[in-house]
């Protein structure tokens, strides 16, 4: 729904950084309450709304960060990574599954 709304993009940064702070952070660290009001805000399309809480995920996202080196790792590895790389990935994880 962020993306087709236009709020993120595939390879933004910050979507990354936020999905691998939902799966391994601490539970105090993970940045659901701003993405939730977010998502809400986007749904009814209030843009004013969607912006604060934007600007607030980003805020807690990068103080977030600041305590996980290793997930500010793979976000650096993740950036470096090509669209064939990328293709690679996800065509290697489906015939994981």
């Amino acid at each position: 729904m962020l993306a087709q709304a236009g709020v993120w993009g595939q390879d933004d940064r910050l979507m990354h950084a936020v999905m691998l702070l939902c799966m391994y952070a601490k539970g105090r660290h993970k940045p659901t309450f701003n993405l939730h009001k977010l998502a809400s805000a986007v749904e009814k399309g209030d843009e004013r709304k969607s912006q604060k809480y934007y600007d607030r995920l980003v805020r807690e996202v990068s103080t977030t960060l600041t305590m996980y080196p290793d997930i500010v790792g793979t976000l650096d590895t993740m950036s470096q990574l090509s669209d064939e790389d990328k293709e690679q990935i996800d065509r290697l994880m489906r015939e994981a599954e």
